[in-house]
């Protein structure tokens, strides 16, 4: 088994790794290939084919770190091998799915240890279910851009858990919350097959307690209601 830089792997070759990956084993589903700095990510090879995957990134909490290894080649040492290439920092932060019990033994064989637990909410209901909202921000749809991601990254800041790669990149849909005249949040969400998925929905500290929060969720939920799907919620 070889460890080489992710740079030095065709796209295309990347993106079929983690697509597989996603295929076969839904509890490591993330973010797409493109979505991912893979200036700061290795790759684990053996005999020409790609085994698995590894990258870091900033976030305002710490390093973080992702590894993603195809389920038949798990438990050979990829996985530690692309983990030593990173070489985390102390501090580093990682996450896997609570009922993925193999990926939390292999973190806390290396060090690892829970600090946090993320929950999923979902809201199903019908238009007139909706919650009023305060008029205190006008709110309007925006692209998924760079701009909208400056905006919620800076509103999230070093809430927990951090913003995923891709967040808002990955977004079908996209609003942001104005007052004065200037962003002071918004949300992204992605459209699945029944319902809508929020990825980052955030307001800036000093705009918050003053239901700039709830007229965003509200505005998501009226369209999820107006289509007859539900909003989940992290």
């Amino acid at each position: 088994m070889r460890i080489t830089p992710a740079t030095e792997l065709p796209a295309e070759a990347r993106a079929e790794c983690l697509g597989t990956i996603v295929q076969r084993d839904p509890l490591t589903a993330g973010p797409a290939e493109d979505e991912i700095d893979w200036s700061r990510g290795y790759g684990a090879l053996a005999d020409g084919a790609l085994l698995g995957l590894g990258w870091s990134w900033a976030t305002p909490q710490g390093p973080a770190i992702d590894l993603r290894v195809l389920p038949a080649h798990r438990r050979r040492g990829v996985g530690g091998a692309l983990f030593d290439a990173l070489s985390p920092a102390p501090g580093c932060i990682t996450s896997c799915d609570a009922a993925h019990l193999r990926a939390q033994r292999f973190l806390r064989h290396r060090g690892f240890a829970q600090t946090g637990v993320v929950f999923i909410q979902r809201w199903d209901g019908a238009p007139e279910d909706v919650p009023p909202a305060f008029r205190t921000a006008t709110l309007k749809a925006h692209p998924a851009d760079d701009e909208a991601r400056v905006v919620i990254d800076r509103a999230w800041g070093a809430s927990w858990p951090p913003l995923s790669p891709g967040a808002v990149a990955r977004a079908d849909r996209v609003v942001l919350a104005e007052m004065d005249g200037a962003h002071v949040g918004g949300y992204a969400a992605r459209r699945e097959a029944d319902c809508w998925a929020v990825s980052a929905c955030a307001v800036d500290a000093d705009a918050r307690e003053r239901g700039v929060g709830r007229a965003l969720l509200a505005e998501l939920m009226a369209a999820a209601a107006a289509e007859g799907i539900g909003v989940s919620l992290r």
